[in-house]
């Protein structure tokens, strides 16, 4: 793959930080899975048990200009895990039930990365996590009330070499019991369900204690008005603890040139969701619609002060934070019609998110704006044959109210056309997606896939062909919360790929 890429930093002052990058890279997949799955499905009783193994030795090399300056890249990220997951469900008379859940993984993440000036970095990581839960339902008075419990542990160990630290060891350990009642009540036209979740959580990273007690409600109420319309409403709460990465005080490189240094408090993050939906449906006429509205507010997210330093770019934790709050509007509406089982649907979403980034030692605040437009049309005419189309128009606009950071607009057109052909036992499907944007820098992208399924009872066959043309120019401008960047990818011409299962 051969690439060439553009990032403006925005967290780095009013012009940001341009960084630019040309590389040819290699990258070699050798992969290894075994997986085995146990199953009894019975009147009074429900046994699963999957086991899966996974082994790789993926690595990738070549060469890269990072801001003129030649250099070699290579990276060896090497994964192999062992997992098990139970499930036991007991079935009795008058609606109750007792189910035993488990989750067992270990993970060994060894890797090793080149970095900007030619140095290493390699790490050692271990992950040992084992979930148990059990429930128990029965009803009372027309109401399903159900009782979750159960533990989590986790064990992390991360032992890091670099140009920074030799040799650093980090262990972080979390275990929490949770328990968790909830009630649902449920009519022909209406239904409600209540949660709550409750943990209490230990958790310790290299002799540090911390405890901590998280509750958590859960609302879902939904309402049919008519036989046409119906409407919902849900609120979520959610705590988690940050990832111990945040917590490691050296420096841990993340890439060839970008590092990230955390400090020892370990924080926790409250995400709170609360969405109203609105949704009609008239069988009769073909008529189908939906409006949702959703408010999303992230608490305790963490600033980081960002520089770069003889080329690499630097994100140390500041020990302050900031919420994030989003807004979101989705709307569609559409039409079926019943010869050849055809609909047309118009939507369109508007998102405004508000966050805040450390520019020069300073928390400013930001806010982007998303819109999105689009029509779909899914026509299938007869069992062999259906179609489905898509285009939409998204555009994206950031500001920084005091203007320290420039705004920034971008809009691009998306068009997907999906053809599904099925005589007998055959399914062939070919895929087409078309790209072009309003930014005259960046050219049109058309890819297209073709795959050949043939399935019976007990096995199944599917030949895919990406990118059947042979094309291998992609270009793509995006913005993520602090920065901006085009992207030009030279990518293999084609790729194939023959996939046979089988069922014993």
């Amino acid at each position: 793959m051969e690439n060439r890429s553009e990032r403006v930093f925005i967290n780095m002052g009013n012009d940001g930080i341009l960084l630019t990058e040309k590389q040819n890279v290699s990258r070699y997949r050798n992969e290894w899975t075994l997986e085995n799955t146990y199953k009894s499905n019975k009147d009074n009783g429900y046994l699963s048990n999957n086991l899966k193994a996974y082994i790789d030795f993926n690595h990738s090399n070549g060469t890269i200009v990072h801001n003129g300056v030649s250099t070699r890249q290579r990276v060896e990220p090497r994964k192999r895990f062992v997992a098990d997951d139970i499930e036991w469900i007991k079935s009795f008379a008058n609606e109750k039930s007792f189910s035993i859940a488990s989750h067992f993984i270990y993970d060994y993440l060894p890797a090793t990365l080149l970095l900007f000036d030619g140095s290493l970095q390699k790490l050692s990581q271990h992950k040992t996590e084992w979930d148990l839960s059990t429930s128990f339902r029965h009803k009372i008075a027309g109401l399903n009330i159900t009782y979750h419990t159960g533990v989590s542990i986790k064990k992390q160990g991360l032992k890091i070499d670099n140009r920074d630290t030799m040799t650093q060891a980090n262990n972080y350990s979390q275990q929490y019991a949770f328990f968790m009642p909830s009630v649902s009540y449920k009519t022909p036209s209406f239904r409600i369900h209540v949660a709550l979740q409750m943990r209490f959580m230990h958790r310790k990273f290299n002799g540090i204690h911390k405890n901590n007690l998280l509750i958590d409600p859960n609302i879902l109420i939904n309402y049919t008005l008519t036989s046409r319309w119906n409407t919902s409403l849900t609120y979520m709460q959610a705590g988690s603890p940050a990832s111990y990465i945040q917590y490691i005080t050296v420096p841990l490189y993340t890439n060839y040139y970008s590092m990230i240094v955390g400090d020892n408090m370990m924080r926790n993050t409250t995400m709170h969701n609360l969405s109203h939906r609105w949704q009609y449906n008239d069988v009769i006429h073909g008529m189908f619609g939906n409006i949702v509205f959703s408010y999303i507010k992230i608490k305790g997210k963490p600033l980081y002060e960002n520089r770069f330093n003889n080329n690499f770019y630097e994100n140390k934790f500041t020990g302050l934070s900031s919420d994030d709050i989003s807004y979101m509007l989705n709307a569609k509406i559409g039409k079926s019609i019943g010869w050849g089982k055809l609909s047309i649907a118009l939507s369109g979403s508007s998102s405004w998110n508000n966050y805040s980034l450390m520019v020069a030692k300073t928390i400013t605040d930001f806010r982007q704006n998303t819109l999105t437009a689009g029509v779909e049309v899914a026509y299938h005419p007869f069992d062999l044959l259906s179609i489905e189309a898509k285009t939409s128009y998204n555009h994206s606009h950031r500001k920084q109210p005091e203007n320290i950071v420039k705004p920034y607009s971008l809009g691009y057109f998306n068009h997907n056309l999906k053809i599904f052909f099925m005589p007998g036992s055959w399914q062939i499907e070919l895929k087409n997606e078309f790209f072009h944007s309003n930014d005259k820098a960046v050219n049109n992208s058309f890819f297209s896939d073709l795959s050949v399924g043939y399935k019976k009872k007990t096995w199944e066959a599917t030949f895919t062909i990406n990118n059947i043309f042979g094309l291998q120019d992609f270009e793509r401008r995006y913005t993520s919360a602090n920065q901006q960047v085009y992207s030009y990818t030279i990518l293999r011409p084609r790729e194939a790929l023959l996939k046979v299962s089988l069922s014993l």
